[in-house]
């Protein structure tokens, strides 16, 4: 999709359509010269009642030869203030309808949304997302122009920097999407290592990717476990942003299963297809990182990505070995299945010892109780520190994800206690969100962690509002935001 600001008249728009924000009462300002135009034709038609103004009501009214758009789009808002997440969706639905009626060319009025210019950019720009995929048959996209108004009248630079920072949010998600969506066969550890330096090379971000003899010398026994049973060796993706050698850093870790069979403890074969989606953690860092080279916050991010595939083969662990974390900690394998806190643990343990962070926040489509709990409404936030846990929950609110905080009792971990290792990597079907973070929070080195659990939220099988089938792109606004919040 390509977006343009632009301070040309409707007059002189070659568009399919021109979308334009109704909030009922008065005809919009922004429609009165193009109602002149018309003899009255919008004002008699809202007289009418013909025009709603109910949230996500759509009303067309086809406009003259001259006038320029084939179609006037009047989208309602409702009668109320409407707060972001709410014109998210809105756009998101509109544009997706449009969209599917073959408008190719779409012009929007932004003078009545303003204040709320990066919402209404990040909905329409992820309302039109679809996963190109690999059919012969490939759909064009849509083109969107930003009109200050339909007079011509120029944006002020606070909203052109709002459109600027919603277009590099939306472009980040659908970057976090497209790599969600691809095959396990397409999406190996080392093509998402090639996404992730192509990516940083394109911004102020440096790259660094371990392969599996790096990971060796490192010690990193449980990421190399979880990958035992795969053709395709395992990867650590390094991405790296610095503002300042003196400014403190934050570290953010992404489980980066690019495909999970659940390895010896085999899944059930319903759906199991799905599992191409076990790296929407890692997706999500490297969105999130995405955003902040462009937006340059003022704090040191390292991501990590841990991307692996787990696949019983002859060679694959098993449930009862014992392996060892690159801190020295060793771990008894309950469950093959629960391998995406073993790979996040290694990391997690690694980047303690050598990059010495401020804070460390993981995330992960860990567990299915995440689902259970919470449904495909918010992430599962698991945390022993107030601080941090409380900035995760300002950074959401910004962004309109959200999350909901889980107990970090200390008698949950009680489950996770060995008789043959340091710990064991399931503690049964209770509470398993919390254990499963408890679990990587052993390897934090005592550091101010928190965890995200995005599995309930991180794919959808429907189109609504700003997420479309497929993968979400979820956390990758919330980890952007994060520096931010913790700073306030």
């Amino acid at each position: 999709m390509q977006i343009s600001l632009t301070e040309r008249a409707l007059g002189t728009l070659d568009c399919d359509a021109l979308l334009v924000t109704f909030t009922g009462g008065e005809l919009p300002s922004s429609l009165k010269t193009l109602d002149e135009t018309m003899g009255g034709q919008i004002s008699r038609l809202m007289k009418a009642g013909r025009l709603s103004a109910e949230r996500g009501a759509m009303s067309e009214i086809f406009t003259p030869e001259d006038v320029g758009p084939v179609r006037v789009v009047l989208l309602g808002l409702g009668e109320q203030e409407l707060d972001p997440v709410q014109l998210r969706d809105a756009c998101a639905d509109a544009l997706r309808g449009l969209s599917c009626r073959g408008m190719e060319r779409i012009a929007v009025d932004l003078s009545a949304v303003q204040t709320q210019a990066r919402a209404l950019v990040e909905g329409l720009l992820l309302g039109a997302y679809r996963f190109r995929g690999y059919a012969d048959e490939q759909k064009p996209g849509v083109n969107l122009l930003l009109l200050g108004s339909v007079d011509g009248s120029p944006l002020p630079g606070s909203v052109e920097e709002a459109v600027r920072q919603g277009e590099i949010s939306g472009r980040a998600v659908i970057a976090a999407r497209d790599l969600v969506n691809e095959p396990g066969n397409r999406l190996t550890p080392s093509a998402f290592a090639e996404r992730a330096s192509d990516m940083a090379s394109e911004r102020d971000l440096s790259c660094t990717v371990f392969d599996e003899h790096d990971l060796k010398e490192m010690g990193m026994g449980l990421l190399l476990g979880v990958s035992a049973g795969s053709a395709e060796p395992p990867r650590l993706i390094e991405l790296r942003y610095e503002c300042g050698h003196d400014a403190p850093t934050l570290v953010l870790a992404g489980k980066g299963l690019t495909f999970d069979s659940g390895g010896i403890s085999l899944k059930s074969r319903e759906n199991m297809g799905a599992m191409k989606m076990d790296m929407g953690g890692g997706a999500a860092v490297f969105g999130a990182m995405q955003v902040l080279a462009d937006l340059r916050p003022g704090m040191n991010v390292v991501g990590l990505i841990c991307a692996s595939e787990n696949l019983p083969d002859g060679r694959a662990q098993k449930p009862g070995d014992v392996v060892q974390a690159c801190n020295g900690m060793t771990v008894e394998i309950i469950s093959t299945d629960a391998e995406g806190r073993l790979v996040l643990a290694d990391v997690l343990a690694d980047a303690v010892g050598r990059l010495s962070p401020d804070w460390i926040v993981d995330v992960a489509t860990l567990t299915g109780s995440a689902s259970v709990a919470l449904g495909d409404q918010a992430a599962a936030l698991v945390s022993d520190n107030d601080d941090l846990a409380g900035a995760i929950e300002r950074a959401a609110a910004a962004s309109g994800e959200k999350v909901w905080r889980l107990p970090a009792y200390s008698e949950y971990a009680e489950a996770l206690k060995s008789d043959v290792a340091d710990l064991k990597n399931s503690g049964g079907k209770t509470a398993g969100t919390i254990k499963g973070g408890l679990f990587i929070r052993a390897f934090a080195g005592g550091l101010p962690w928190a965890h995200l659990d995005i599995a309930g939220v991180a794919w959808t099988d429907r189109d609504k509002g700003i997420h479309s089938k497929g993968g979400t792109g979820y956390a990758v606004r919330t980890l952007a935001a994060l520096p931010d919040a913790m700073m306030t």
